[in-house]
């Protein structure tokens, strides 16, 4: 898919109240359903909706959609009933899974937020959330009743210079962390990786087999993107990464065989 990477917030702002304005049905039937949620509570889209928008343009969102409700569980789990929605079922985190009108939502009580329940982050205030996010281009809120993009000063610079970076090490899934920054790397075409990438990446990715990383992949993802040769690919990249340092992907370099080692989260080292 062909990049269309967007400058600004006052752009990326007009690119999600575009999506939301487009005559397709299933887009004006989440319009409809966002603002009947934010009429109950403060409502944000986070995430994933927000950073494919402003990297790809409108038709570059195929996802799911990531709500957070400010307001407690039981308020939030109130409010769906009274909208009538169906068939909405609770997560292992507390939070609410629904389709509606063709369209998949993931929604929870900012309150509920892995990090903020598990004290890794503490919640001040909305921006809070952008503290907790795995990788930096997914640290964007669209706030629904204010109207406008939340972000960190440097997001759009990153986004423009396709420099992914690591915002939260701590989380609840080491392996699917580490299959969600794969798929970014080269679903989402990144160019360069931040330090702080480098470092987990460097920590924790030989700890998997490819064998491991591509099984979880299928069992969790529709469209596939983590193969054993791009794997390779990074493993080669971190063995000659000094610490500190971004690295530059070549999408162009060819794979070789290397022996690596796993650091374990008490700093041993097994080959």
């Amino acid at each position: 898919m062909s990049m269309n990477i967007v400058q600004s917030k006052r752009n990326l702002k007009r690119r999600v109240e575009g999506f939301f304005a487009s005559e397709k049905d299933e887009r004006q039937a989440a319009s409809n359903f966002i603002e009947a949620l934010s009429m109950h509570a403060h409502v944000y889209i986070f995430g994933g909706m927000i950073r494919d928008i402003g990297l790809f343009g409108h038709n570059g969102f195929s996802s799911d959609i990531d709500l957070v409700f400010h307001g407690s569980r039981h308020k939030l789990y109130q409010a769906l009933e009274s909208l009538n929605i169906p068939h909405f079922t609770e997560n292992k985190f507390g939070g609410f899974r629904l389709t509606h009108s063709r369209m998949d939502y993931d929604i929870w009580s900012l309150e509920d937020t892995w990090a903020f329940r598990e004290d890794v982050i503490s919640l001040h205030n909305i921006d809070s959330l952008l503290h907790t996010t795995l990788m930096t281009w997914d640290a964007v809120i669209y706030d629904i009743n204010a109207k406008k993009i939340i972000t960190q000063p440097n997001y759009f610079q990153d986004l423009i210079n396709r420099r992914l970076d690591l915002v939260l090490e701590k989380n609840p899934n080491e392996k699917g962390s580490v299959v969600k920054i794969i798929r970014t790397i080269y679903g989402k075409n990144a160019a360069t990786l931040g330090g702080k990438l480098c470092a987990f990446l460097k920590n924790h990715l030989s700890c998997y087999s490819s064998t491991e990383l591509i099984q979880y992949e299928r069992a969790n993802f529709d469209k596939n993107l983590i193969t054993a040769a791009r794997i390779d690919k990074l493993l080669i990249l971190l063995e000659q990464w000094q610490k500190g340092e971004d690295i530059i992907i070549n999408v162009q370099q060819k794979p070789k065989t290397i022996h690596y080692k796993c650091i374990t989260e008490k700093g041993n080292v097994f080959p």
